[in-house]
Protein backbone atom coordinates (compact mmCIF):
# COMPACT_ATOMS: atom_id res chain seq x y z
CA UNK A 1 0.00 0.00 0.00
CA UNK A 2 2.76 2.50 0.89
CA UNK A 3 4.71 1.59 -2.59
CA UNK A 4 1.24 2.31 -4.44
CA UNK A 5 0.90 5.84 -2.76
CA UNK A 6 4.74 6.83 -3.22
CA UNK A 7 4.31 6.21 -7.17
CA UNK A 8 0.74 8.11 -6.86
CA UNK A 9 2.84 10.88 -5.50
CA UNK A 10 5.39 10.61 -8.47
CA UNK A 11 2.81 10.56 -11.19
CA UNK A 12 1.46 13.60 -9.15
CA UNK A 13 4.70 15.91 -9.31
CA UNK A 14 5.10 14.40 -13.05
CA UNK A 15 1.63 16.31 -13.87
CA UNK A 16 2.63 19.25 -12.26
CA UNK A 17 5.70 20.01 -13.95
CA UNK A 18 4.34 18.98 -17.79
CA UNK A 19 0.92 21.66 -16.18
CA UNK A 20 4.08 23.97 -15.28
CA UNK A 21 5.79 23.28 -18.91
CA UNK A 22 2.71 24.35 -20.58
CA UNK A 23 1.92 27.29 -18.41
CA UNK A 24 5.45 28.46 -19.28
CA UNK A 25 4.54 27.83 -23.10
CA UNK A 26 1.57 30.35 -22.94
CA UNK A 27 3.43 32.55 -21.25
CA UNK A 28 5.96 32.76 -23.63
CA UNK A 29 3.75 33.34 -26.33
CA UNK A 30 2.05 35.99 -24.33
CA UNK A 31 5.68 37.88 -23.96
CA UNK A 32 6.65 37.28 -27.39
CA UNK A 33 2.96 39.07 -28.25
CA UNK A 34 4.21 41.83 -26.31
CA UNK A 35 7.75 42.14 -26.96
CA UNK A 36 9.23 41.65 -23.30
CA UNK A 37 11.44 39.22 -21.53
CA UNK A 38 10.63 37.26 -18.37
CA UNK A 39 14.09 37.16 -16.28
CA UNK A 40 11.72 36.42 -13.16
CA UNK A 41 11.11 32.77 -14.27
CA UNK A 42 11.49 30.70 -11.17
CA UNK A 43 14.18 28.09 -12.02
CA UNK A 44 14.61 28.84 -15.91
CA UNK A 45 17.14 30.38 -17.06
CA UNK A 46 16.94 31.82 -20.34
CA UNK A 47 19.75 30.48 -22.17
CA UNK A 48 17.79 26.74 -21.34
CA UNK A 49 14.73 27.87 -23.46
CA UNK A 50 14.79 26.71 -26.80
CA UNK A 51 15.96 28.43 -29.57
CA UNK A 52 12.84 28.95 -31.18
CA UNK A 53 11.01 30.47 -27.84
CA UNK A 54 13.51 33.30 -27.38
CA UNK A 55 13.22 36.95 -27.86
CA UNK A 56 14.89 39.04 -30.65
CA UNK A 57 13.96 42.15 -29.23
CA UNK A 58 16.20 44.24 -27.52
CA UNK A 59 14.45 44.77 -24.08
CA UNK A 60 15.17 48.28 -24.05
CA UNK A 61 12.49 48.77 -27.17
CA UNK A 62 9.88 48.34 -25.12
CA UNK A 63 7.45 51.13 -25.50
CA UNK A 64 5.43 52.67 -21.61
CA UNK A 65 2.41 50.59 -22.27
CA UNK A 66 4.21 47.75 -22.88
CA UNK A 67 6.85 47.69 -19.88
CA UNK A 68 3.60 48.32 -17.67
CA UNK A 69 1.89 45.34 -19.35
CA UNK A 70 5.06 43.66 -18.87
CA UNK A 71 5.09 44.58 -14.90
CA UNK A 72 1.77 43.87 -14.78
CA UNK A 73 2.16 40.43 -16.75
CA UNK A 74 5.10 39.39 -14.83
CA UNK A 75 3.51 39.79 -11.32
CA UNK A 76 0.67 37.84 -12.38
CA UNK A 77 2.54 34.75 -13.19
CA UNK A 78 5.04 34.70 -10.06
CA UNK A 79 1.94 35.31 -8.49
CA UNK A 80 0.50 31.99 -10.07
CA UNK A 81 4.16 30.22 -9.92
CA UNK A 82 3.31 31.23 -5.97
CA UNK A 83 0.37 29.66 -5.51
CA UNK A 84 1.19 26.86 -7.56
CA UNK A 85 4.19 25.93 -5.31
CA UNK A 86 1.99 26.46 -2.05
CA UNK A 87 -0.52 23.97 -3.56
CA UNK A 88 1.88 21.76 -4.90
CA UNK A 89 3.85 21.63 -1.08
CA UNK A 90 0.09 21.20 0.60
CA UNK A 91 -0.40 17.98 -1.74
CA UNK A 92 2.76 16.57 -0.74
CA UNK A 93 2.58 17.41 2.34
CA UNK A 94 -1.12 15.28 2.40
CA UNK A 95 0.05 12.49 0.43
CA UNK A 96 3.06 12.06 3.00
CA UNK A 97 0.68 12.11 5.72
CA UNK A 98 -1.38 9.46 4.14
CA UNK A 99 1.16 7.23 3.12
CA UNK A 100 2.18 7.41 6.68
CA UNK A 101 -0.86 6.59 7.94
CA UNK A 102 -1.42 3.65 5.77
CA UNK A 103 1.85 2.78 6.87
CA UNK A 104 0.99 2.31 9.89
CA UNK A 105 -2.42 0.63 9.22
CA UNK A 106 -0.48 -2.01 7.16
CA UNK A 107 2.04 -2.34 10.56
CA UNK A 108 -0.76 -3.17 13.17
CA UNK A 109 -2.37 -5.32 10.41
CA UNK A 110 0.67 -7.56 9.90
CA UNK A 111 1.11 -7.63 14.13
CA UNK A 112 -2.82 -8.75 14.36
CA UNK A 113 -2.11 -11.10 11.56
CA UNK A 114 1.15 -13.03 12.63
CA UNK A 115 0.12 -16.39 14.23
CA UNK A 116 -0.54 -15.86 18.13
CA UNK A 117 1.68 -18.61 20.24
CA UNK A 118 -0.74 -21.08 21.21
CA UNK A 119 -2.52 -21.19 24.69
CA UNK A 120 -0.76 -23.88 26.89
CA UNK A 121 -2.65 -26.62 27.64
CA UNK A 122 -2.94 -29.14 30.80
CA UNK A 123 -3.94 -32.73 31.13
CA UNK A 124 -5.38 -33.03 34.43
CA UNK A 125 -5.88 -36.87 35.52
CA UNK A 126 -8.00 -37.40 38.62
CA UNK A 127 -9.54 -40.88 39.95
CA UNK A 128 -12.52 -38.74 41.23
CA UNK A 129 -14.87 -35.78 39.87
CA UNK A 130 -15.26 -32.58 41.53
CA UNK A 131 -16.66 -33.48 45.11
CA UNK A 132 -16.36 -31.79 49.07
CA UNK A 133 -13.71 -33.44 50.28
CA UNK A 134 -11.36 -33.29 46.57
CA UNK A 135 -12.92 -29.79 45.86
CA UNK A 136 -10.05 -27.65 47.60
CA UNK A 137 -7.04 -29.75 46.12
CA UNK A 138 -8.15 -28.65 43.08
CA UNK A 139 -8.88 -25.51 43.79
CA UNK A 140 -5.23 -25.25 45.32
CA UNK A 141 -3.90 -26.17 41.89
CA UNK A 142 -5.84 -23.61 40.57
CA UNK A 143 -4.60 -21.12 42.89
CA UNK A 144 -1.35 -21.80 42.54
CA UNK A 145 -1.72 -21.20 38.79
CA UNK A 146 -3.15 -17.61 39.47
CA UNK A 147 -0.11 -16.91 41.63
CA UNK A 148 1.79 -17.15 39.02
CA UNK A 149 -0.45 -15.30 36.05
CA UNK A 150 -2.41 -18.02 34.49
CA UNK A 151 -6.22 -17.38 34.16
CA UNK A 152 -7.84 -20.87 33.41
CA UNK A 153 -9.52 -20.55 29.46
CA UNK A 154 -7.53 -17.25 29.02
CA UNK A 155 -3.89 -17.86 28.65
CA UNK A 156 -4.06 -21.88 29.99
CA UNK A 157 -6.89 -24.36 29.62
CA UNK A 158 -7.42 -27.32 31.64
CA UNK A 159 -8.50 -30.96 30.14
CA UNK A 160 -10.58 -32.34 33.28
CA UNK A 161 -10.75 -36.45 33.02
CA UNK A 162 -11.82 -38.77 35.47
CA UNK A 163 -12.11 -42.38 36.12
CA UNK A 164 -14.29 -42.51 39.19
CA UNK A 165 -12.46 -45.71 40.51
CA UNK A 166 -12.31 -47.05 36.83
CA UNK A 167 -8.14 -47.65 36.98
CA UNK A 168 -8.19 -49.03 33.37
CA UNK A 169 -9.81 -45.84 32.10
CA UNK A 170 -6.33 -44.10 32.47
CA UNK A 171 -4.46 -45.80 29.89
CA UNK A 172 -7.79 -44.21 27.44
CA UNK A 173 -7.35 -40.81 29.07
CA UNK A 174 -3.87 -40.83 28.62
CA UNK A 175 -3.48 -42.00 25.55
CA UNK A 176 -6.00 -39.01 24.53
CA UNK A 177 -3.91 -36.19 26.19
CA UNK A 178 -0.95 -37.61 23.64
CA UNK A 179 -2.73 -37.20 21.15
CA UNK A 180 -3.82 -33.88 21.97
CA UNK A 181 -0.37 -32.45 22.45
CA UNK A 182 -1.23 -31.56 25.65
CA UNK A 183 1.98 -29.36 27.10
CA UNK A 184 1.89 -30.89 30.90
CA UNK A 185 0.30 -34.04 32.65
CA UNK A 186 -0.55 -33.54 36.32
CA UNK A 187 -2.19 -36.10 38.31
CA UNK A 188 -1.89 -37.09 41.90
CA UNK A 189 -3.09 -40.81 40.85
CA UNK A 190 -0.19 -43.67 41.24
CA UNK A 191 -2.07 -45.15 38.81
CA UNK A 192 -2.49 -42.44 36.81
CA UNK A 193 1.27 -41.48 36.77
CA UNK A 194 2.35 -44.84 35.85
CA UNK A 195 0.20 -45.16 32.59
CA UNK A 196 1.48 -41.45 31.76
CA UNK A 197 4.82 -42.76 32.00
CA UNK A 198 4.22 -45.64 29.56
CA UNK A 199 2.88 -43.81 27.24
CA UNK A 200 4.89 -41.00 26.74
CA UNK A 201 8.83 -39.94 27.52
CA UNK A 202 8.69 -36.30 26.23
CA UNK A 203 5.44 -34.83 27.63
CA UNK A 204 6.58 -33.56 31.10
CA UNK A 205 4.67 -35.26 34.00
CA UNK A 206 4.05 -33.05 37.11
CA UNK A 207 3.20 -35.22 40.36
CA UNK A 208 0.64 -33.21 42.50
CA UNK A 209 1.50 -35.77 44.88
CA UNK A 210 3.38 -39.32 44.63
CA UNK A 211 3.91 -42.24 47.11
CA UNK A 212 7.33 -42.84 46.86
CA UNK A 213 8.00 -42.42 43.34
CA UNK A 214 11.77 -43.78 43.17
CA UNK A 215 10.61 -46.83 44.60
CA UNK A 216 7.84 -46.80 41.97
CA UNK A 217 10.46 -46.29 39.12
CA UNK A 218 9.21 -43.23 38.31
CA UNK A 219 12.07 -41.18 38.17
CA UNK A 220 15.99 -41.97 39.15
CA UNK A 221 16.20 -39.89 42.64
CA UNK A 222 14.45 -37.10 44.21
CA UNK A 223 17.68 -34.77 43.40
CA UNK A 224 17.76 -35.51 40.08
CA UNK A 225 14.51 -37.44 38.22
CA UNK A 226 16.38 -38.17 35.23
CA UNK A 227 12.88 -39.17 33.07
CA UNK A 228 9.96 -36.57 32.44
CA UNK A 229 8.53 -36.83 35.88
CA UNK A 230 8.94 -34.45 38.71
CA UNK A 231 6.58 -33.34 41.31
CA UNK A 232 5.79 -33.27 45.26
CA UNK A 233 6.13 -37.05 46.29
CA UNK A 234 5.91 -38.13 49.99
CA UNK A 235 7.41 -40.98 51.52
CA UNK A 236 4.20 -42.66 52.76
CA UNK A 237 6.15 -45.33 54.46
CA UNK A 238 7.64 -42.78 56.78
CA UNK A 239 3.87 -40.90 57.05
CA UNK A 240 2.55 -44.67 57.59
CA UNK A 241 4.91 -44.72 60.94
CA UNK A 242 4.14 -41.68 62.17
CA UNK A 243 0.43 -42.32 62.16
CA UNK A 244 0.79 -45.34 63.58
CA UNK A 245 2.96 -44.09 66.59
CA UNK A 246 0.31 -40.64 66.75
CA UNK A 247 -2.69 -44.03 66.95
CA UNK A 248 -0.97 -45.81 69.70
CA UNK A 249 -0.28 -42.37 71.92
CA UNK A 250 -3.44 -41.41 71.99
CA UNK A 251 -5.19 -44.80 72.89
CA UNK A 252 -1.81 -46.98 73.71
CA UNK A 253 -4.92 -49.74 75.29
CA UNK A 254 -5.72 -50.89 71.66
CA UNK A 255 -3.39 -53.82 71.19
CA UNK A 256 -4.81 -55.25 67.78
CA UNK A 257 -5.07 -52.65 64.27
CA UNK A 258 -6.29 -53.52 61.19
CA UNK A 259 -4.55 -51.80 58.51
CA UNK A 260 -6.63 -50.87 55.69
CA UNK A 261 -4.64 -50.51 52.42
CA UNK A 262 -4.71 -50.98 48.31
CA UNK A 263 -3.69 -54.20 47.31
CA UNK A 264 -1.16 -52.96 45.13
CA UNK A 265 2.67 -52.38 45.47
CA UNK A 266 2.27 -49.04 47.03
CA UNK A 267 0.03 -50.69 49.47
CA UNK A 268 2.13 -53.84 50.12
CA UNK A 269 5.38 -51.08 51.48
CA UNK A 270 2.62 -49.24 53.81
CA UNK A 271 2.25 -52.53 55.55
CA UNK A 272 5.67 -53.53 55.43
CA UNK A 273 6.38 -50.31 57.27
CA UNK A 274 3.27 -50.69 59.68
CA UNK A 275 4.41 -54.04 60.73
CA UNK A 276 8.36 -52.86 61.49
CA UNK A 277 6.74 -50.54 63.71
CA UNK A 278 4.51 -52.54 65.57
CA UNK A 279 7.10 -54.82 66.73
CA UNK A 280 8.46 -52.13 68.38
CA UNK A 281 5.32 -51.01 70.09
CA UNK A 282 4.78 -54.46 70.93
CA UNK A 283 1.11 -54.59 69.43
CA UNK A 284 -0.46 -56.76 66.65
CA UNK A 285 -1.63 -55.74 63.04
CA UNK A 286 -4.28 -57.09 61.27
CA UNK A 287 -3.66 -56.72 57.43
CA UNK A 288 -7.10 -56.05 55.49
CA UNK A 289 -5.88 -55.74 51.69
CA UNK A 290 -8.83 -53.88 49.07
CA UNK A 291 -8.50 -55.29 46.16
CA UNK A 292 -11.90 -53.51 44.73
CA UNK A 293 -15.24 -52.50 46.36
CA UNK A 294 -16.73 -55.88 46.45
CA UNK A 295 -14.26 -56.89 48.97
CA UNK A 296 -14.65 -54.22 51.95
CA UNK A 297 -17.52 -55.92 53.80
CA UNK A 298 -15.78 -59.52 53.79
CA UNK A 299 -12.60 -57.09 55.47
CA UNK A 300 -14.30 -55.47 58.32
CA UNK A 301 -15.69 -58.92 59.33
CA UNK A 302 -12.54 -60.26 59.21
CA UNK A 303 -11.21 -57.82 61.22
CA UNK A 304 -14.05 -57.84 63.53
CA UNK A 305 -13.34 -61.83 64.24
CA UNK A 306 -9.79 -60.91 65.00
CA UNK A 307 -10.67 -58.45 67.71
CA UNK A 308 -9.38 -55.44 66.17
CA UNK A 309 -9.72 -52.74 68.41
CA UNK A 310 -8.32 -50.07 66.45
CA UNK A 311 -8.33 -48.79 62.76
CA UNK A 312 -5.87 -47.41 60.62
CA UNK A 313 -6.02 -46.03 57.30
CA UNK A 314 -2.70 -44.58 55.55
CA UNK A 315 -1.85 -43.05 52.60
CA UNK A 316 -4.54 -44.68 49.54
CA UNK A 317 -5.76 -45.05 46.26
CA UNK A 318 -9.34 -43.61 45.86
CA UNK A 319 -10.55 -47.13 45.84
CA UNK A 320 -10.40 -46.97 49.63
CA UNK A 321 -10.87 -42.55 49.64
CA UNK A 322 -14.41 -42.82 47.86
CA UNK A 323 -15.52 -45.65 50.61
CA UNK A 324 -14.93 -43.29 53.17
CA UNK A 325 -18.42 -43.08 54.08
CA UNK A 326 -18.84 -46.57 55.18
CA UNK A 327 -15.38 -47.39 56.61
CA UNK A 328 -16.28 -44.47 58.69
CA UNK A 329 -19.65 -45.93 60.03
CA UNK A 330 -17.85 -48.93 61.08
CA UNK A 331 -15.47 -47.50 63.47
CA UNK A 332 -18.10 -45.75 65.17
CA UNK A 333 -20.84 -48.87 64.56
CA UNK A 334 -17.64 -50.82 67.07
CA UNK A 335 -17.06 -48.11 68.91
CA UNK A 336 -13.31 -48.37 67.71
CA UNK A 337 -10.79 -45.33 67.78
CA UNK A 338 -9.30 -45.09 64.27
CA UNK A 339 -6.83 -42.83 62.02
CA UNK A 340 -7.50 -41.95 58.86
CA UNK A 341 -5.05 -40.55 55.94
CA UNK A 342 -5.00 -36.62 55.42
CA UNK A 343 -6.14 -36.57 52.35
CA UNK A 344 -9.91 -37.99 51.42
CA UNK A 345 -12.08 -36.10 53.60
CA UNK A 346 -12.11 -39.09 56.47
CA UNK A 347 -12.25 -36.70 59.58
CA UNK A 348 -14.72 -34.26 57.60
CA UNK A 349 -17.03 -37.18 57.32
CA UNK A 350 -17.02 -37.49 60.98
CA UNK A 351 -13.99 -39.76 61.09
CA UNK A 352 -12.05 -39.38 65.34
CA UNK A 353 -8.71 -38.52 63.41
CA UNK A 354 -5.99 -38.12 60.74
CA UNK A 355 -2.50 -37.68 60.10
CA UNK A 356 -0.63 -36.82 57.01
CA UNK A 357 0.58 -34.44 54.64
CA UNK A 358 -1.39 -31.02 54.39
CA UNK A 359 -2.52 -31.84 50.58
CA UNK A 360 -3.89 -28.22 49.64
CA UNK A 361 -0.26 -26.55 50.57
CA UNK A 362 0.90 -29.27 48.05
CA UNK A 363 -1.19 -29.42 45.16
CA UNK A 364 -0.63 -25.62 45.34
CA UNK A 365 3.24 -26.06 45.31
CA UNK A 366 2.76 -28.20 42.47
CA UNK A 367 1.98 -25.65 40.37
CA UNK A 368 5.41 -23.80 40.35
CA UNK A 369 6.69 -27.28 38.62
CA UNK A 370 4.07 -26.76 35.43
CA UNK A 371 4.75 -22.84 35.33
CA UNK A 372 8.72 -23.84 35.32
CA UNK A 373 8.23 -26.33 32.83
CA UNK A 374 6.25 -23.90 30.89
CA UNK A 375 8.87 -21.58 30.72
CA UNK A 376 11.53 -24.24 29.25
CA UNK A 377 12.71 -26.16 32.45
CA UNK A 378 13.52 -29.89 31.57
CA UNK A 379 11.69 -32.00 33.95
CA UNK A 380 14.63 -34.52 34.20
CA UNK A 381 16.45 -31.52 35.98
CA UNK A 382 13.98 -29.93 38.43
CA UNK A 383 14.09 -31.82 41.69
CA UNK A 384 11.54 -33.24 43.32
CA UNK A 385 10.28 -31.39 46.71
CA UNK A 386 8.83 -33.56 49.55
CA UNK A 387 5.93 -31.04 51.65
CA UNK A 388 6.87 -29.43 54.66
CA UNK A 389 3.46 -28.71 55.95
CA UNK A 390 1.85 -31.92 57.81
CA UNK A 391 -1.61 -32.13 59.37
CA UNK A 392 -2.95 -33.69 62.55
CA UNK A 393 -6.57 -32.98 62.64
CA UNK A 394 -9.36 -34.28 65.39
CA UNK A 395 -12.77 -33.85 65.41
CA UNK A 396 -13.83 -33.58 69.29
CA UNK A 397 -17.68 -34.25 68.24
CA UNK A 398 -17.04 -38.31 67.15
CA UNK A 399 -14.71 -38.47 70.08
CA UNK A 400 -17.78 -37.20 72.49
CA UNK A 401 -19.96 -39.62 70.64
CA UNK A 402 -17.71 -42.88 70.75
CA UNK A 403 -16.93 -42.32 73.91
CA UNK A 404 -13.37 -41.43 73.75
CA UNK A 405 -10.86 -39.00 75.33
CA UNK A 406 -8.67 -37.34 73.29
CA UNK A 407 -4.69 -37.05 75.47
CA UNK A 408 -3.87 -33.23 75.60
CA UNK A 409 -0.19 -34.03 74.59
CA UNK A 410 -2.10 -35.26 71.10
CA UNK A 411 -4.39 -32.46 71.23
CA UNK A 412 -2.39 -29.34 71.63
CA UNK A 413 -0.29 -30.44 68.69
CA UNK A 414 -3.24 -30.69 65.98
CA UNK A 415 -3.45 -28.18 63.41
CA UNK A 416 -7.17 -28.32 63.39
CA UNK A 417 -10.06 -29.45 65.83
CA UNK A 418 -13.44 -29.93 64.97
CA UNK A 419 -15.40 -29.07 68.08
Amino acid sequence: MALLIREEELHDAARYENSADERDEDEDVLAEQLSVSLPHRIGRRSEDRPAAKRLRRPANTATVAEFAVRHQTGRSIAARREGASVRLSRRVLLQRSAAAAAIAAVSACARTSSPARPIPRIGYLASSVIDAPTQPLRDAFQDGLRDHGYVIDKNIQIEWRATEGRDELFEEFVSEFVKMRVDVMVSSSAVAQQAAKRATATIPIVMLLSSDPVDAGLIESLARPGTNVTGMAILTSLVTVKQLELLHEAFPQAMHVAVLTDDIPSGQRLLVAAESVARSLRIGLIPLPLRDEADLPGLLELATSRGADALLVPPAHFQIVKLRDRIVAYAAARRIPASYTSIGGFVESGGLMSFGTNGVASFRRAADFVDRILKGANPAEIPVEQPTEFDIIINLRTARELGLTIPASVLTRATQVIP
